[in-house]
């Protein structure tokens, strides 16, 4: 079925690539059909195609292309009265939501603080999920590695590379003896493994291997535990696919693995290959791993490992106490992980990526369905986040524009502002009041090094001469100095008051501390404070991520139908090429113009056909010029209307009638342009165009 070809292929087609390709092949298809067959190919390829052109933007333009070469190179073979009533629908559509967003021109990326200026486009089009995104994410985020330029970017991928923690991605993990497992909460575009180890010591590893799995892995099971340890079973073996390896030095400390091609990871698997010999001069248990007590840290000679001295087993996780009777030589610990040879700390540079995948069985089938809802429902809640985040901000901006209308007293009283006299006067409070929080600072270091030093000599806080410390530190504190810490913890802990800690030099050193943290605590939350406008791009990117989710996931399940149902393309509702339109400010023009270039083509292969579309509502939509409008779109909209008033005499009187309005109430200059090169031109009816420009001279 060609339909179904092209409408998947052309019209869904994933890459420029392959559409182009595809478009060809549709054609060369089509010259092999007689002109009946042609022309209801071209039918229902408007039929199905014209209702998905707004909401694929850009993407969509091969399509429009092949129905353009089907007017041109079959024009004369084809019924174009159909085809012409839809184009002139599909662009009448377009214009009109072209027309109010025109007056919106400010972009989400534009460096604008002010939010009120700041424009975020809440349509759904496919065509900014894929490639838009990712150029107002690297337009605003900065990827932390040197080399970031060189980096490529997956087509999956949603977010740029960034440098983390393992940790912090894992979901769950396991371990075996020389492996471990990492299930990670999504799916990442993997770039870059880094490899920290701390305190290297006993058996050095040489050769690290990473392996990586693209899909999820569920057990049937609402457990993690069961879901993660699948990653280590035999059958999962044959899945795991080696993207690198990472090669140490003797004691090496650090060490990164850079992938030639970045890949999409679900799951990880780390593995220590290979590792180097020991020295001849440590003596071992019967050529085995050298062994120390988890407990005393001595060696152990004992060839059933009992330490001598304490009488520990040393084949125990000095973590978890786990033996390993299996495998005694085993580098890590299969309960916790724990290796007796060092740490080993591991990070990522990579990129969140969408979590569909393609789909296998009912149970992934039922997977992407559950991921599907929580993806619209993201999408839909960051929607009413954001507008009505935009909608609190422009209603305090726009109150805050009619407050300009009154003088600066009555402004500071509708306002509730202080009056300019205290304003004044916050500085020298706030300069005041720096000396104190130093001093401070000072006496609560005083009182840490006093507590130390009484701890170390041994002596005790009661007596008279704790009393005397007691009254020398309160004198000392000066003004405003006991506000922080000169409190009831800090007088038991001097004078041996009634605390309920047996330690009170402890109990005064946590106090102090736990004043520092609190500080801390509060220049974190401050410095973590967004601005509006930021607040309101971060959301705008994660309604982004969602629709490219949803996106996503509905291809994939519907993939899976069709697999099911046996079809190449969906079935399609007929509506008689119903036109969805878009309001996206980067293909709404875009869309406009190949729109109107198909109903262009129609007009110059057979007007009579056609010029049942032209009515007064399409020639002022043409006529109708904005400064903002694009200007390839505008030179499309003179041609159009210079070739329906050159060879249709129906339509001619419809431009005459609104050229002759626009001159005589607005004086247009559009039109005054556009009646100066219809002059020049020999058609007919030319004369009454010649008559209304001469009394537009005169008048």
């Amino acid at each position: 079925d060609v339909n179904a070809f092209i409408c998947q292929f052309v019209l869904s087609g994933r890459s420029d690539k392959l559409r182009s390709i595809a478009s060809a092949i549709g054609i060369k298809l089509a010259l092999q059909f007689n002109s009946s067959d042609r022309n209801r190919l071209f039918k229902s390829l408007i039929d199905s195609g014209m209702q998905k052109i707004g909401s694929l933007g850009q993407e969509s333009k091969d399509f429009t292309d092949v129905l353009k070469l089907f007017i041109e190179g079959f024009g004369l073979d084809l019924d174009l009265h159909h085809a012409a009533s839809s184009f002139s629908q599909a662009f009448k559509k377009q214009m009109t939501s072209l027309n109010c967003y025109c007056e919106k021109n400010c972009s989400p990326n534009s460096d604008e603080s002010d939010i009120s200026r700041l424009h975020f486009d809440l349509s759904d089009c496919e065509y900014c999920h894929k490639e838009q995104l990712w150029t107002r994410l690297t337009s605003q985020d900065k990827i932390s590695s040197d080399d970031a330029s060189d980096m490529k970017f997956l087509s999956q991928q949603m977010r740029p590379y960034q440098r983390g923690r393992l940790e912090t991605s894992t979901a769950s993990t396991c371990f075996s003896e020389f492996s471990s497992y990492y299930q990670l909460k999504f799916r990442v575009a993997l770039s870059q493994v880094h490899i920290n180890i701390s305190d290297p010591r006993g058996r050095l590893a040489k050769t690290i291997s990473v392996y990586f799995t693209p899909r999820q892995v569920s057990s049937g099971s609402s457990s993690d535990e069961d879901n993660v340890n699948i990653l280590k079973s035999d059958s999962y073996s044959r899945f795991w696919q080696k993207c690198g390896t990472i090669n140490l030095s003797r004691g090496a400390t650090e060490a990164s693995l850079e992938l030639k091609h970045p890949v999409v990871a679900a799951n990880l698997k780390i593995t220590f290959e290979d590792f180097y010999e020991r020295n001849n001069n440590v003596k071992s248990n019967s050529d085995g791993p050298v062994l120390y007590c988890p407990r005393c840290t001595r060696q152990v000679t004992n060839a059933h490992g009992v330490c001598g001295h304490c009488g520990e087993v040393a084949f125990q996780c000095r973590k978890c106490r786990h033996i390993n009777y299996d495998r005694l030589d085993a580098f890590l610990c299969v309960e916790c992980g724990y290796c007796t040879s060092g740490g080993f700390h591991f990070e990522l540079t990579a990129g969140i990526a969408v979590n569909a995948v393609t789909i296998v069985d009912e149970e992934q089938f039922q997977t992407s369905m559950a991921l599907l809802r929580v993806a619209n429902k993201r999408k839909t809640d960051t929607t009413k986040k954001l507008t009505a985040l935009l909608q609190k901000h422009r209603n305090q901006d726009d109150e805050l524009n009619e407050l300009s209308l009154y003088g600066p007293h009555l402004k500071r009283a509708l306002t509730g502002s202080l009056p300019k006299s205290f304003v004044d006067d916050k500085p020298e409070v706030s300069t005041s009041s720096k000396p104190i929080r130093s001093s401070t600072s000072t006496n609560r270091s005083r009182l840490l090094s006093l507590a130390r030093s009484l701890r170390q000599d041994g002596d005790s806080l009661g007596g008279s001469r704790g009393e005397f410390l007691r009254q020398a530190l309160l004198g000392s504190s000066g003004p405003g100095g006991g506000d922080d810490y000169m409190d009831d913890a800090l007088l038991n802990a001097l004078g041996g008051g009634s605390g309920s800690s047996s330690d009170p030099l402890s109990r005064l050193v946590a106090n102090i501390r736990s004043g520092d943290g609190e500080d801390a605590a509060e220049k974190v939350e401050k410095k973590a404070k967004l601005s509006p406008a930021e607040e309101c791009r971060r959301i705008y990117m994660q309604k982004r991520e969602a629709e490219r989710e949803s996106w996503e996931l509905n291809r994939r399940i519907d993939s899976w139908n069709r697999l099911n149902s046996d079809t190449l393309a969906a079935k399609m509702c007929n509506h008689g090429g119903t036109y969805m339109t878009t309001d996206c400010s980067v293909c709404c023009s875009k869309v406009a113009y190949k729109n109107l270039s198909l109903l262009h083509a129609v007009f110059q292969t057979n007007i009579s056909q056609s010029e049942h579309s032209v009515s007064s509502e399409l020639v002022k939509l043409l006529l109708q010029e904005s400064a903002d409008l694009d200007p390839a779109l505008k030179d499309l909209k003179r041609q159009v209307i210079i070739t329906v008033a050159s060879k249709s005499e129906s339509a001619s009187g419809l431009v005459l009638n609104e050229l002759k309005l626009r001159l005589r109430a607005i004086q247009d200059r559009t039109s005054a342009q556009i009646l100066g090169e219809l002059v020049q031109m020999d058609f007919k009816g030319v004369d009454k165009f010649i008559e209304l420009a001469v009394s537009v001279l005169e008048g």
